[in-house]
């Protein structure tokens, strides 16, 4: 799960985000939501879609992560760690925001579920060191090759099949990757002709050992 207001009852979760003074905003799609200036923020996605987007040195996005319902980010608990990175908005969204330091304010801390709040948190920050050291893994690979295979067999084990969908466009996949985009979709064709996998627009078949 991650909800940071798993297992809370609803009523309790209102008391919480009052007493966390908490801010809930509204943003359409294509706008930035967050940067790296906003480093004592953390933002709860209520409804929508974000990426966490780093511009590189010549003007081009590079996709870090894509974000949905009740995941959240901060300059503290993800990959936001300069200003060469910001939250995009990428479909109409909802985001919560609050200040990290109120999370450890003493006004909440007799607050029912409190303790809940602190162990869903921690939980969550241990899911994203997870992911971050899957991503390290793909990206450690030498070829385009090799990063895409190291890539569909993270989405089979997360998603418990050898049919995986994809969860962003293949541009973005290309971005995500660290890889040119043509000489991806070269790779793909190579590996189809092979018979190591299938496509189905988003939907990609394994059939490789692993």
């Amino acid at each position: 799960m991650n909800d940071l207001f798993f297992n809370i009852p609803e009523s309790d979760k209102k008391t919480l985000l009052l007493n966390l003074r908490a801010i809930k905003s509204q943003f359409p799609s294509g706008v930035t939501v967050f940067n790296a200036e906003n480093n004592n923020t953390m933002g709860i996605i209520d409804s929508g879609f974000v990426q966490i987007i780093r511009n590189d040195y010549n003007g081009d996005r590079i996709l870090v992560e894509e974000l949905s319902k009740n995941q959240i980010f901060g300059t503290r608990i993800s990959s936001i760690t300069s200003h060469d990175y910001e939250v995009i908005s990428v479909s109409p969204c909802t985001i919560t925001f609050i200040e990290f330091t109120e999370i450890y304010s003493d006004r909440i801390k007799n607050l029912p579920y409190y303790l809940q709040l602190q162990e869903n948190l921690i939980r969550i920050m241990s899911d994203i060191i997870l992911k971050r050291n899957e991503r390290i893994q793909v990206l450690s690979q030498k070829t385009i090759r090799e990063r895409l295979l190291e890539y569909f067999k993270l989405m089979s084990k997360q998603q418990k099949s050898k049919k995986i969908t994809l969860p962003f466009t293949y541009t973005e996949l290309a971005d995500y990757l660290g890889i040119n985009r043509s000489a991806m979709y070269r790779e793909l064709s190579n590996l189809k002709n092979e018979k190591q996998i299938s496509i189905n627009k988003k939907v990609i078949s394994l059939y490789f050992y692993f």
